[in-house]
C-alpha cells in the first residue's frame, strides 16, 4: 500500500488482515496512529513494525505491537517474528466443536478446505474427513466471512482457491 489513507480505505471494505508490517513513516497518518485506528476494532491483529526510528519504540507497546524490528532487518530476524505472528493467528483462529454422534470433535475453521452434503449428512473436508449428520445450512452459520456457499450442496473456503473458470475446477 503507497499510505497509510490507502491502507484504511482497503480496510473499511474488507478487513481480513492477520498480520501488519508497518513503518513509522507513512504519510499524512504515520505507523503508530495507524496501529491505534485498527486497535479500536481489531485486538488480534498482529502489528509489527518495520522502522528506522527508535524514537518510537514505547508507542509500539501502546497498540500491542508483536515486535519492533529496526532497519536494516536481517533476514533471519524477520522470519523468526513472522513465525511468532502466524503461531499467535492460529492461537486466535476459531475452532468448530461438533458432535459426530460417539463423540465430539474439535476443527480450527482455517483447516477446512470445504463441505459438502450427501442426504442428511455433512461431509467436512479438513486435514481428515469428518462426516455429521447435520444440515449444510447449521454448518454454514457456524462458519466465517472466508466461506462461500457455491450451490445447495458445497460450501467452500475462500482461502483454499488459487483460480476459478468457467470449465474446469483445480484443487
Amino acid at each position: 500500500m503507497p499510505s497509510a489513507e490507502a491502507f484504511l480505505f482497503h480496510y473499511a471494505e474488507k478487513k481480513d488482515y492477520d498480520i501488519l508490517l508497518l513503518d513509522i513513516e507513512m504519510g499524512a497518518i504515520d505507523g503508530v496512529t495507524l496501529a491505534k485506528t485498527l486497535r479500536k476494532e481489531n485486538d488480534t491483529i498482529q502489528i509489527v513494525f518495520l522502522t528506522g526510528y527508535s524514537d518510537y519504540i514505547s508507542e509500539g507497546y501502546e497498540v500491542a505491537a508483536l515486535h519492533y524490528l529496526l532497519k536494516p532487518v536481517q533476514k533471519e530476524k524477520l522470519f523468526s517474528v513472522l513465525y511468532r505472528a502466524l503461531d499467535k493467528v492460529k492461537k486466535n483462529e476459531k475452532i468448530l466443536n461438533l458432535e459426530t454422534g460417539s463423540e465430539m470433535i474439535r476443527i480450527p475453521i482455517y483447516e477446512i478446505r470445504y463441505a459438502d452434503v450427501t442426504g442428511n449428512y455433512v461431509t467436512i473436508h479438513a486435514k481428515k474427513d469428518y462426516t455429521l449428520k447435520m444440515s449444510l445450512g447449521k454448518l454454514e452459520k457456524l462458519l466465517d466471512e472466508r466461506f462461500y456457499r457455491a450451490g445447495r450442496s458445497v460450501i467452500v473456503n475462500t482461502t483454499y482457491i488459487r483460480r476459478v473458470t468457467k470449465t474446469e475446477s483445480i484443487r
